[in-house]
């Protein structure tokens, strides 16, 4: 699962559960950005071990990649649906 293809695919169902309310969005979002990285984590278990120090960076950083990247698509999918390009 790339971390582009998690981001736009949480971007689209943001948008088609909660429009153009930001706030709803943003905490859907961010609910499902902890859930994903928790998953892409675990699936490389064996190469990043729950014991050493990096893991809590690499999940923080992959956190707010696909964070961010959602929102960034969840942005452009809204004004694609309004016309604003």
């Amino acid at each position: 699962m790339a971390w582009r293809d998690t981001a736009m695919r949480l971007a689209k169902e943001a948008l088609s559960l909660y429009g153009d309310d930001d706030a709803r969005v943003i905490k859907y979002i961010e609910e499902k950005t902890k859930e994903t990285v928790l998953v892409l984590v675990n699936e490389h278990e064996d190469s990043i071990g729950f014991d050493e120090t990096i893991d809590d960076v690499i999940a923080r950083l992959a956190y707010w990649i696909v964070r961010e990247k959602a929102l960034d698509y969840y942005i452009q999918l809204l004004q694609k649906e309004n016309g604003e390009e």
